[in-house]
C-alpha cells in the first residue's frame, strides 16, 4: 500500500511489478515526491525510475509491463 497524506494512492501485490512501477511514476508525476526519494523508498536506482517514466510516457500502463523486472527494485 502506498499512502500519501493519509489517502491510499496505490495498492498492489508484492509480485505485481507493473503496478509498483506505476505507483513510483505516479508519485513523481503528481509531485508527491522527487525521483531520489521514490527510488530510495522502493529500493531501486533513479535510473530505473527514469526508465519507468519513459516507458509510461511512451506507451502508458501497458508499457510498464514490458521487459523483465529490475533486480533490486521492490
Amino acid at each position: 500500500v502506498v499512502v500519501v497524506c493519509g489517502v491510499v494512492l496505490a495498492h498492489y501485490a508484492i509480485q505485481d511489478t507493473m503496478s509498483e512501477a506505476y505507483a513510483m511514476v505516479n508519485l513523481v508525476e503528481q509531485g508527491w515526491a522527487d525521483q531520489n526519494d521514490v527510488a530510495q523508498a522502493f529500493h531501486c536506482s533513479v535510473r530505473t525510475l527514469r526508465r519507468y517514466q519513459r516507458r509510461f510516457e511512451d506507451g502508458g500502463m501497458a508499457a510498464l509491463g514490458l521487459g523483465k523486472p529490475v533486480a533490486g527494485c521492490g
